[in-house]
């Protein structure tokens, strides 16, 4: 039986012993997961924890896909990044602390995220008060990339149109597409929240909302999970949760936007461990 744990970061899966499901199949996680756990495929597409994790030098020796991973040769840095204002303005919006980059070395390519710097720049000439908050929130992403890196843009991998969809289903997306599967494992797939707080493992860190952010919202999820489940009629999808079913919860619950899909099943992290213990 070929299975693939497909990991989100909802609070859920806080206490999950990850290290003992990598025997029975493999993992596929999101965004920060990497900051406390190295999964076998890490799956990114917003474009602050993208060069986040490319900076870090994770992706020297880890597999990832990235969303928007736009590869340009050096000759477009100044055109990319700058606009084609002149070099006096360039000379402002470096002074201004706007631009996050990681050491260029040997590196000949670049890839570039976010806004351009001139939008930012002329903001902060009518408003100065805002720079505070661009410098610690929106600041453009560059990145110098190597050549040996482990990165793979998901468009590329989507036929050259990227799907557009969340992180956690865009990793369930690429962990069929990659493992073919025949049973699917959602960790930390928890769609909604039990709190009037978003629900996520890293809220209040870098390039996460605050703790005291409002829910995400979960329309997308379940649209592109539902999509997931039509395509694969005989794949075996688990919705793991840290409680027996409850319909009173806005987490442990059937969730009435996959009733019609009979090759779902909502298990128990608990019954999960009685697999792994059981070696299925």
């Amino acid at each position: 039986m070929k299975r693939v744990f497909c990991v989100g970061n909802g609070e859920s899966r806080r206490n999950v012993n990850l290290d003992a499901l990598r025997k029975f199949g493999k993992i596929y996680g999101c965004n920060a997961m990497y900051r406390d756990y190295t999964p076998d495929v890490l799956v990114a597409v917003d474009q602050g924890i993208i060069h986040e994790i490319y900076q870090s030098g994770y992706a020297y020796a880890h597999e990832c896909y990235f969303r928007n991973w736009n590869i340009q040769e050096e000759k477009m840095f100044h055109t990319s990044v700058y606009g084609t204002t002149d070099p006096e303005m360039i000379n402002y919006i470096d002074s201004l602390n706007l631009l996050k980059t990681n050491e260029k070395g040997r590196c000949t390519k670049f890839t570039h995220g976010g806004s351009a710097l001139i939008n930012f720049a002329n903001q902060v000439k009518r408003d100065p008060n805002k720079l505070k908050q661009y410098q610690e929130s929106f600041k453009t992403k560059v990145s110098w990339v190597r050549d040996d890196d482990k990165v793979r843009s998901i468009r590329d991998v989507q036929g050259g149109q990227d799907l557009g969809w969340a992180a956690g289903p865009t990793a369930v997306w690429l962990a069929i597409k990659n493992e073919q599967p025949q049973q699917v494992y959602l960790l930390g797939h928890d769609l909604n929240s039990k709190t009037n707080n978003i629900n996520n493992l890293y809220k209040g860190t870098p390039n996460y909302n605050p703790i005291n952010h409002k829910p995400t919202p979960s329309v997308n999820w379940f649209i592109q999970l539902q999509a997931l489940m039509n395509e694969n009629p005989d794949i075996a999808f688990y919705k793991v949760n840290d409680a027996p079913i409850d319909n009173n919860s806005k987490v442990n619950r059937r969730h009435p936007q996959f009733n019609e899909f009979k090759n779902l099943e909502y298990i128990t992290y608990k019954e999960l461990q009685m697999r792994v213990d059981n070696k299925w």
